[in-house]
């Protein structure tokens, strides 16, 4: 439970505070946010925008990348965090578990 409010607090915080790069990364606790935002940085997003949805929903977005072609999953769809236990929406792939969050993905619109 500690984890996931640690990954909630890290999302809420909006588009404050990400890593500006791998260099700088610090771990969310959890491996799915961590994944996406490493692959994320990997694929030279240079600013991840992070909002929450709903109550129990975050967002995910690669809002700025210096990619020449911009076709990775990493910065062509939106990710949605959701306390591990909850209901996936529809039209939400899920994507990854951990003890913490279920992680999903859509394309963005």
């Amino acid at each position: 439970m500690k984890y996931i409010i640690l990954a909630l607090v890290f999302l809420s915080q909006g588009c404050a505070a990400p890593a500006k790069s791998l260099k700088d990364f610090k771990t969310t606790k959890s491996i799915c946010v961590d994944g996406v935002l490493v692959n994320m940085y990997a694929e030279q997003c240079d600013e991840v925008g992070q909002k929450r949805i709903t109550e129990n929903i975050n967002l995910l977005t690669c809002l700025k990348n210096s990619r020449k072609k911009q076709d990775v999953i990493w910065v062509l769809n939106d990710f949605f965090i959701l306390p591990q236990g909850s209901a996936v929406p529809k039209g939400i792939m899920p994507l990854c578990g951990d003890p913490h969050v279920i992680l999903g993905t859509a394309e963005k619109d």
